[in-house]
C-alpha cells in the first residue's frame, strides 16, 4: 500500500516538471470511464517511447486502480491550488 502513494507522487512530480499537470488532471477528470482504455494504450506504448524508468509503466497501473487515480487527482489539484 505504501507504493500508491509514491507512484501518485513521482507521476504527479514529473507532469510538473513538463508543466503538463493542468492539461492532465482536466484530461483524466474528463475521460475518467475511459482510464482503462489508457492504460491500455500506455502499456502498447512503454515500449515505442522507452520508459527506461519506468514512469509510463507507473501511469498505466495507476489508470487501473480508480483509488490510485484518486489519489494522482488529488495531487494534481492540490498543486493547482497552492500556484
Amino acid at each position: 500500500m505504501k507504493e500508491e502513494p509514491a507512484r501518485s507522487l513521482r507521476i504527479a512530480q514529473r507532469l510538473r516538471e513538463h508543466d503538463l499537470h493542468e492539461w492532465i488532471g482536466v484530461l483524466l477528470s474528463a475521460a475518467r470511464p475511459l482510464a482503462v482504455l489508457g492504460a491500455q494504450a500506455a502499456y502498447i506504448l512503454e515500449p515505442l517511447v522507452g520508459g527506461r524508468n519506468g514512469w509510463l509503466r507507473d501511469f498505466a497501473i495507476l489508470l487501473e486502480d480508480p483509488h490510485e487515480l484518486d489519489a494522482l487527482l488529488d495531487r494534481l489539484h492540490e498543486e493547482d491550488s497552492e500556484v
